[in-house]
C-alpha cells in the first residue's frame, strides 16, 4: 500500500498505457472525499489524533516506515504517514497527484482528435465534497445516494448524451463513436 501511495503517478502512467493498447479513450475516477464527522472507533482515534497532535499520532506509522522500507529522518516519515492518511485534504491532495499524471500522460499520448484527449476523470471527488447525508448510513467513504450522478458524469465523458424520454423511460442513450475502458 505504501508503494502504491509513493509511486503513485508512475502507476497511473502504467495503467494508462496497458489500457490505452486496449482502447484509445480511458475514463478514470478520482477517489471519493469522506466524512471524517463519521468516522468511529480506531478511524475516529487516529484522526483526532492527527488532528491534534500529529507526531505522536503518526510515530508508530513512522517507526513501522523507517523500519521496513526506506531509512529517512523521523520528521519526513511522519510527514509521510500524515499524507497518506486518508481524510478529504489529504484525497483532494492525491486527486491532484491523478490530474497532473493524465495531464502528462495527455501531452505525451496521441489524442483521438484535435478536440480530445486519449484519458479523461470523472470527478466523483467534487461530486462527494461536502455531501455526507448521501452516505450509506454508518459509513463515511460509500455515497450511495449519488451513484447516479456518478453514472451520469460517467456518461458525460464518454460523449453519451442522456435525454429525458418521452415514453417512461428514465434516459436513452447514444453508443460512443470509440472503443472506451472505463476503469
Amino acid at each position: 500500500a505504501f508503494e502504491g501511495w509513493r509511486d503513485y503517478e508512475l502507476i497511473v502512467r502504467r495503467v494508462l498505457q496497458r489500457y490505452y493498447e486496449l482502447a484509445p479513450r480511458v475514463i478514470l475516477m478520482n477517489t471519493h472525499a469522506v466524512c471524517e464527522g463519521a468516522f468511529v472507533g480506531t478511524w475516529r482515534d487516529i484522526y483526532i489524533g492527527w488532528v491534534n497532535d500529529t507526531n505522536r499520532t503518526m510515530a508508530p506509522c513512522a517507526r513501522w516506515l523507517r523500519s521496513n522500507r526506506r531509512p529517512q529522518s523521523e520528521a519526513s516519515a511522519i510527514e509521510v504517514c500524515a499524507k497518506g492518511l486518508r481524510t478529504t485534504v489529504n484525497i483532494d491532495d492525491l486527486n491532484q497527484r491523478l490530474r497532473l499524471a493524465v495531464d502528462v500522460w495527455n501531452r505525451e499520448a496521441p489524442p483521438l482528435s484535435a478536440s480530445q484527449t486519449t484519458a479523461k476523470i470523472v470527478d466523483t471527488f467534487g461530486l462527494t465534497k461536502g455531501r455526507c447525508e448521501a452516505n450509506v448510513p454508518g459509513d463515511h467513504v460509500h455515497f450511495g445516494k449519488l451513484v447516479f450522478e456518478e453514472l451520469q458524469r460517467l456518461m458525460d465523458a464518454l460523449g453519451w448524451r442522456a435525454d429525458a424520454a418521452t415514453d417512461g423511460r428514465l434516459y436513452t442513450c447514444s453508443v460512443a463513436p470509440e472503443p472506451t475502458l472505463h476503469l
